[in-house]
């Protein structure tokens, strides 16, 4: 049986197979084909073009053209590279422009006149003059003359604090120019302040103090040995208002905000205080603050 069913089973399909190989062979050629065709999806043997991306020009290029590079870019682009080629090509934004380089406006020098009037009522106690006795207010002399500086064009500022002030002499040999606060004779107090009936004096000084700096021993006016202390750097120029204000520094570094006081029936007492009624209160007289408001001489 077993023989007669092999010779059965073979004979036929001997004869069919011809057949059968022709269809595996097309089956196979088809497989083949829609491989190939498919190939590109799967990024096989689909090559890509070259994808131009712009950058920058550099330097000494010209053209949009010449500020192009190639790259050769293979499958699809993703997310990052297409931001990427999005960024290089387009032109850069101008965010801010710096500003022109400028020479520094030069400082103006000006030579004002200084009067006194009261801080309350305005009323005038007369100019600054400045004399063999010292510092006085007058209604009749000629007004002495004190030179300050400040800045123009777009640098300039409304004030400036810790300020020189300096005296126009018509004496060419008068060593004392630097005008300033100081001790009314050397050993008198040097410290002002609320609830203080302490005073000082206006001074003229042969040299300048740092700004900022405590009192320090200067020959001045009422004191030429240079016994007693000085502080010049201390005026504060509001050039808007056109006044000139001291700010005393105490020996201990405090910043006192310092009041110049006339003595209401005797205008010629000129003192600097930083508390006007305990200073009426101790010399037995009523001092009224004024304030040193300037006119241009020019």
């Amino acid at each position: 049986m077993g023989g007669l069913y092999t010779v059965g089973i073979t004979a036929p399909l001997n004869a069919h197979l011809p057949k059968m190989q022709t269809a595996y062979r097309l089956t196979l050629l088809y497989i083949i084909v829609a491989t190939l065709a498919t190939a590109g999806t799967n990024g096989v043997a689909e090559a890509k073009p070259k994808v131009n991306v712009g950058r920058f020009a550099l330097r000494g290029e010209s053209g949009l053209d010449s500020g192009l590079a190639s790259r050769s870019l293979s499958g699809d682009l993703t997310e990052a590279e297409a931001h990427a080629l999005w960024l290089t090509s387009r032109k850069p934004t101008r965010r801010s422009t710096a500003q022109r380089r400028q020479a520094s406006a030069a400082a103006v020098v000006e030579g004002s006149r200084f009067a006194a009037t009261d801080a309350s009522t305005g009323t005038s106690y007369g100019d600054l003059v400045y004399g063999t006795d010292g510092w006085t207010l007058s209604t009749s002399d000629t007004p002495s003359t004190l030179v300050y500086s400040r800045s123009s064009g777009f640098y300039a500022r409304d004030s400036r604090e810790a300020q020189r002030l300096t005296y126009t002499s018509q004496n060419a040999s008068d060593p004392y120019r630097i005008f300033g606060v100081g001790q009314c004779y050397a050993g008198s107090p040097t410290t002002i302040g609320s609830g203080s009936s302490n005073v000082l004096c206006l001074v003229n000084a042969i040299s300048g103090t740092r700004a900022g700096s405590r009192p320090d021993k200067v020959k001045n006016n009422l004191d030429p040995s240079g016994s007693s202390y000085v502080e010049t750097n201390i005026w504060t120029v509001d050039y808007s208002k056109k006044t000139a204000s001291p700010t005393w520094i105490n020996s201990d570094g405090t910043a006192i905000p310092a009041y110049i006081v006339v003595a209401v029936k005797h205008p010629d007492i000129i003192f600097v205080t930083g508390d006007v009624a305990a200073t009426s209160a101790h010399y037995g007289l009523e001092f009224r603050p004024v304030t040193l408001s300037y006119t241009n001489s020019s």
